[in-house]
């Protein structure tokens, strides 16, 4: 239903739309949703400064920021300047059409653009990498360093701006149907400093 949504909205092939939610089972839907209508998401961690958050949304040119109500202060300037931001919890609270059966239709393969991760450039400006689908598959599936299958368990416990959260969520759940547990941002951190 929300990749049909993305894509009414304008959301086309390889069309970048920006991710920022806390960990929950409404991101994992974003990055399905997303992807199903072929686009590609740009995961946005709400740690970096506002002017980065606005940096790599031009930057990538997304035009469609999803994210959640609490998080919409965050984003207010940036989308006065051209994103259309959709708050999934309101908009599934408020969808009156039925859920559609039907696959959306996509065009999306291999070599299409799975999603733009920043880091911090040389420069002091973020630096997006463009990553297909893939470079996905090839992190995670027939690899010779890790078998992965229906009964694993996969701990997510990177920000999902990071590379290493590409092998958590679609490792072990959602290419093998696995089972990802979400582990709390602090509850990681303390679990680190513990065992130091």
């Amino acid at each position: 239903m929300l990749s049909h949504y993305l894509q009414e909205m304008g959301m086309g092939l390889e069309s970048i739309v920006g991710l920022c939610f806390e960990r929950s089972f409404e991101m994992i839907i974003g990055l399905l949703a997303i992807l199903k209508a072929g686009g590609a998401y740009l995961p946005l961690d709400l740690s970096f400064p506002a002017d980065w958050l606005a940096f790599m949304l031009a930057d990538a040119r997304a035009q469609l920021l999803l994210t959640q109500s609490s998080l919409y202060v965050c984003f207010a300037p940036t989308i006065n300047r051209g994103a259309t931001m959709i708050c999934l919890d309101q908009w599934l609270a408020d969808a009156a059409s039925p859920a559609r059966e039907e696959n959306p239709v996509s065009q999306a393969g291999a070599e299409h653009l799975a999603y733009v991760i920043y880091a911090s450039g040389s420069t002091g400006l973020p630096k997006g990498v463009a990553v297909s689908h893939r470079g996905v598959l090839r992190l995670v599936c027939n690899t010779n360093y890790i078998a992965l299958g229906s009964t694993d368990r996969i701990a997510q416990v990177s920000n999902v701006s990071f590379d290493a959260a590409t092998f958590e969520i679609w490792g072990g759940a959602l290419l093998h149907g696995g089972q990802m547990v979400g582990i709390a941002e602090i509850e990681a951190l303390l679990n680190s400093q513990l065992s130091e």
